[in-house]
């Protein structure tokens, strides 16, 4: 494989990148798969870019969980917590920038939801809320949520100026046209439209420890790998206004940290065995006993973990880049 890829660049259309890692896909076909980075603007991507019938395969009930769960019941419970708590933050935010008093007047999307449940919880607050997901995600059964379905995002099925919020949390990264999407996204929102966005940082303190055995890697799902320098660009190029910014995510950093480690130690075993046992798959006594053996691991790597945790918030290399950012006055 060539270590120099002269190919243009979806995010800044510069020429030139770097072979910067080879890595395995862990679920599905343990094929390599080649990172380039980008000489211009940092960026890190996938080359050749797998065909849309491989990704397919990769987005299958076993990535989707089931219309009610994906994970065992602990897990699910914390996951609802913290999908709750994000409705929560996404509704001061919102707050602070319209003055309508009642939010059924207000419109949200998130693009790839999954389950809904952050959508859910905003539908009650009184949002209108929309979802957007891959045509073959079935999981989305509720009446308070107008859903839309398209593998394609060149544009989104929305007016100018129609939406209060959109949500794209862990999602712009399975994209292949990211620039493309941010432009939309800056199209459909309102005056001080508010964006929320989540994505891995290539930058982050774990990858530098863990490198192919990254969690958050994930290919190949994940087409891009941003850091500041590839992620902030784009959206000021679209006129958004940073307002909050952090790398520091407790359940992604903990969990991140910890199934890194077991990927990187335990060489013998499947990588992500922990993070698959935690499915809601059903399971035998064997299972079960496995699951407990990883939870003992899983106590024992902790104490590293969140001593990674500390030194990554204090270095802002956190292994996620969560950023609110607004639209200006618009008219």
């Amino acid at each position: 494989m060539s270590q120099i890829l002269f190919h243009k660049c979806k995010i800044c259309n510069a020429n030139k990148h770097i072979l910067y890692l080879a890595s395995i896909d862990f679920d599905t076909s343990k094929k390599i798969y080649f990172l380039y980075k980008c000489y211009n603007c940092n960026i890190v991507f996938i080359y050749p870019y797998p065909s849309d019938k491989v990704l397919a395969k990769h987005y299958d009930d076993n990535y989707y969980g089931s219309d009610t769960s994906k994970f065992i019941f602990p897990i699910e419970r914390f996951i609802q917590f913290l999908n709750n708590n994000k409705a929560s933050i996404i509704n001061k935010y919102i707050k602070l920038f319209h003055s309508i008093s009642e939010n059924k007047n207000l419109n949200i999307l998130d693009i790839g939801c999954g389950r809904a449940q952050t959508l859910s919880k905003l539908s009650k607050l009184g949002y209108n809320c929309f979802s957007l997901e891959r045509t073959e995600y079935q999981g989305i059964q509720t009446s308070s949520i107008t859903c839309y379905k398209q593998n394609n995002l060149n544009s989104l099925p929305f007016a100018d100026n129609y939406l209060h919020a959109v949500i794209i949390w862990h999602v712009l990264e399975h994209l292949k046209n990211p620039t493309n999407i941010i432009s939309e996204i800056a199209r459909v929102l309102n005056s001080d439209g508010i964006l929320i966005l989540s994505v891995p940082n290539i930058s982050s303190l774990q990858y530098s420890i863990f490198k192919k055995n990254w969690f958050h890697l994930d290919v190949p799902r994940h087409l891009f790998h941003f850091n500041f320098n590839s992620l902030i660009p784009m959206l000021k190029k679209n006129k958004f206004e940073i307002i909050r910014l952090t790398t520091c995510s407790f359940e992604q950093n903990l969990f991140g940290f910890i199934q890194s480690s077991m990927n990187a130690i335990l060489l013998f075993l499947p990588k992500n065995a922990f993070y698959n046992l935690l499915k809601a798959s059903s399971k035998n006594f064997l299972d079960y006993l496995k699951l407990f053996l990883w939870v003992i691991i899983s106590l024992l790597i902790i104490p590293f973990a969140l001593f990674e945790l500390t030194i990554s918030k204090i270095l802002k290399k956190g292994a996620v880049i969560t950023i609110y950012a607004k639209q200006p006055k618009k008219f």
